[in-house]
């Protein structure tokens, strides 16, 4: 595994998506109040740069008319078809059989660091 320098923290404002490139692949970054997620830019569905879409939080099942959310569990939603990902699993919510690639993220003195 390898540890990258990616940017530094404060060039995420909270709530906001950042597209990255490493050697290796290409990552969208995520701020979330406190946390900082790092997962593959690329949705397994149609390909779409996920760093295109929007950063939410969970939409729930609710009932005709309702459009119940959870704030605690932070997503990306997809620019092309609206799936979402859960940011720190990389679960899909509209197909349990997808998922995107989650990395490990650190901040150290201001910069952010992600494991590959």
């Amino acid at each position: 595994m390898t540890r990258v320098a990616v940017c530094s923290l404060s060039e995420i404002a909270d709530g906001e998506l950042k597209a990255v490139r490493t050697s290796e692949r290409s990552l969208v970054l995520f701020r979330h109040g406190d946390e900082l997620f790092a997962l593959r830019d690329i949705c397994p569905h149609y390909g779409a740069p996920l760093s295109g879409g929007v950063a939410s939080c969970a939409r729930l099942v609710g009932g005709v008319g309702e459009y119940p959310i959870d704030e605690s569990i932070p997503v990306l939603r997809c620019p092309w078809h609206n799936w979402e990902f859960d940011a720190r699993s990389g679960q899909c919510h509209q197909d349990d059989r997808k998922r995107v690639a989650v990395y490990e993220t650190e901040v150290v003195d201001g910069q952010v660091f992600v494991t590959i």
